[in-house]
């Protein structure tokens, strides 16, 4: 991993060897393998993923796979990833589970009207497909002059943003926002949101604008859009990688307030799915089932008491209970 070197890998394995948790949770795959290796056998382990399986290489997979028999459960954010791990994969469908990411935002924010403002966020790299997304927009400024693209991140591809932006004249239409520590403001003004990446695991920023009532224009890619957005109800998805296609579901719904407006109070609706209210039972229920589970063994009994319900979590910051900032 980037930071890494032998000093944090023997701190690592000591941290591991001392914890005294009931339950330790790691985001990452090389954390997953150094938690079944170093971590006391009592403890519990879940593996948690944030990227679709298919996006880890073979060797990455094969080494998390090899510690199959020492993770208690591995969570995925989609049902589409959950059947290609049972598909692919040598793990048992009763480890895995799926919980998607939660967020806790506000409600939309009052405001007077909506601009017209097409709005994406992300880390300017690669994997966002901000470059298709600017492709995409152009046929939409050009019958559209009074409407905006306005893209929320920072990140290495910025430059050359900058000089797609300026070759396709579109300096007047599409602007690099940078960084915005409050995006639930930024969607509650916008119009439509555009998430034109090339792969995701669960998009968090989705959730957020349809938490302020947007709907979305995605590419269907993997994973996460499709299980977002309903497609003709609170958004239209669009095959990935196809730009035309993506301009001309830009440009239904530019031209149709109406259904810019249901389609907005139904992803408001679907937004409570992903609210902690709703996501934190499910963590709960996954906690209960890993520690009710009488381990046979005899290398990883008898278990050591402590408090129930103790649970560590290491590779990714806890998750955020407000809006703002941009998922990376």
């Amino acid at each position: 991993m980037k930071g890494s070197s032998l000093l944090t890998d023997v701190l690592l394995s000591q941290w591991l060897q001392a914890l005294r948790s009931d339950i330790l949770i790691t985001t990452r795959s090389e954390l997953h393998v150094a938690a079944a290796r170093f971590m006391p056998s009592e403890v519990r382990l879940v593996a948690q993923e944030h990227v679709h399986y298919f996006q880890r290489s073979e060797p990455v997979r094969r080494r998390v796979e090899a510690c199959i028999d020492r993770i208690d459960a591995l969570v995925v954010l989609t049902e589409r990833d959950r059947h290609d791990y049972i598909e692919e994969s040598p793990w048992p469908p009763g480890k895995i589970s799926v919980i998607a990411n939660a967020v806790q935002c506000p409600l939309r924010s009052p405001v007077v009207e909506r601009r017209k403002v097409v709005v994406a966020a992300g880390r300017l790299t690669p994997q966002k497909g901000f470059d298709r997304l600017i492709d995409a927009f152009v046929p939409v400024a050009r019958t559209h002059p009074d409407w905006q693209l306005h893209i929320f991140g920072k990140g290495p591809d910025r430059g050359s943003l900058k000089k797609q932006i300026k070759r396709r004249e579109m300096s007047s239409h599409v602007r690099l926002m940078g960084w915005e520590d409050h995006l639930d403001q930024v969607f509650s003004e916008a119009s439509i949101l555009a998430l034109s990446s090339r792969f995701e695991g669960l998009p968090l920023v989705v959730i957020e604008a349809m938490n302020q009532g947007l709907p979305t224009v995605a590419f269907d890619c993997p994973t996460g859009p499709r299980e977002l957005v309903t497609h003709g109800e609170t958004g239209l998805l669009v095959p990935n990688g196809d730009v035309v296609a993506f301009s001309r579901a830009l440009t239904r719904l530019i031209t149709n307030s109406p259904l810019r407006e249901i389609m907005g109070q139904a992803a408001l609706i679907d937004a409570s799915r992903y609210q902690l209210s709703a996501v934190g039972p499910q963590w709960e229920g996954l906690f209960k089932a890993v520690l009710s589970v009488v381990r046979t063994d005899p290398a990883n009994a008898p278990r050591r008491r402590g408090p129930r319900g103790r649970a560590s979590r290491i590779g990714r910051p806890a998750l955020r209970t407000r809006a703002g900032g941009v998922k990376v």
